[in-house]
């Protein structure tokens, strides 16, 4: 009797050891095709460094003031198109970007194909921005390029139909963010004298 039930009990521990054993090849199996196919711990994917700056808080508006941050601001005698935006980093718009960042302002030029012609370059260490200037004529689009890096970008770009930016060639241009904006229709509308109540100025 007793030499009956140990055949059975070997029989049935060795089953549960090759299952026991199939499990673990397995899982290790799974493991190494996860790791060998790009996939990662889900804690490990969101690895933002939070050092690369984007436009925040954008505005446009006119205003009495011509240059912009970083740069003698001037008093005009009429108001100007101003643009004013905020540098944040990719990870939150209120975490400050710290750095120097350059600048390349486009004015749109044609429609067919979408192109743009650079008219200024300029560059600034500040978070709070604006730039204020004539060359921002009334009724116009704009494109704005930020890089962390200073980059010379070509003269003329074009833009495909989902917003991407390249240069005549196709060649897609190197930068962190952009921002395209339509300026409003009342620079150079107010004057921005002072005149004095006893009309000596």
């Amino acid at each position: 009797m007793k030499r009956s039930l140990t055949l059975p009990m070997a029989l049935i521990g060795l089953f549960l050891g090759v299952f026991a054993f199939n499990a673990c090849q397995k899982e290790t199996k799974e493991t190494f095709s996860s790791v060998k196919n790009g996939k990662e711990d889900p804690a490990q994917v969101d690895t933002k460094t939070c050092v690369h700056p984007v436009f925040c808080n954008k505005q446009v508006d006119a205003a009495c003031s011509d240059g912009y941050s970083c740069a003698l601001a001037i008093f005009p005698s009429t108001n100007r198109n101003r643009i004013r935006w905020h540098v944040g980093t990719q990870c939150s718009c209120s975490q400050s970007y710290s750095s120097t960042v350059y600048y390349t302002l486009y004015k749109w030029t044609s429609s067919t194909p979408p192109q743009y012609t650079k008219v200024a370059t300029f560059s600034c260490n500040n978070a709070t921005m604006w730039y204020a200037k004539t060359l921002l004529t009334n009724s116009t689009v704009f494109n704005l390029l930020m890089n962390e890096t200073s980059v010379i970008h070509p003269t003329t770009i074009t833009e495909d139909s989902f917003g991407f930016l390249y240069d005549t060639g196709g060649t897609p241009l190197n930068y962190n963010d952009n921002w395209k904006f339509t300026t409003g229709s009342t620079a150079g509308t107010i004057s921005c004298v002072v005149k004095d109540p006893g009309g000596l100025q």
